[in-house]
């Protein structure tokens, strides 16, 4: 188990130095192999990165949840998943110190949002 953790920290900190996001599946089950979409060449280096969760039991239809970064990191990435809805976004918040997912779930299932969170030198 530390071993798989450790293989996706250091998996999400290369994609987020090289200037590349994560993308995932609205409906079904959340991915086992998230995909790397390419992007622009960073200029930032990340490290000590850790995913931040939170679980919203209910996701009123359309409001924004959000989950925030511990003191001193960025977000350098992230997700949402619901099981029982639609997703509807899910996006860095402006100050890029948390992440944000929109779902419409009919009152069930909720929503989780996901963080991957990182110490960031220019």
């Amino acid at each position: 188990m530390r071993s798989t953790r450790i293989l996706a920290v250091g998996a999400m900190t290369a994609a987020a130095f090289l200037g590349t996001g994560l993308s995932a599946h609205a409906q079904g089950t959340p991915p086992t192999n998230p995909t790397v979409s390419s992007g622009r060449a960073g200029v930032e280096a990340a490290y000590d990165s850790r995913i931040v969760t939170r679980h919203f039991s209910t996701a009123p239809d359309g409001v924004p949840q959000t989950v925030h970064c511990p003191n001193f990191t960025r977000v350098v990435g992230g997700g949402a998943y619901t099981p029982n809805g639609v997703l509807q976004g899910t996006y860095p918040t402006s100050d890029g110190r948390g992440w944000v997912g929109v779902a419409f779930s009919n009152g069930t299932g909720g929503l989780t949002v996901y963080a991957v969170c990182s110490h960031v030198v220019r």
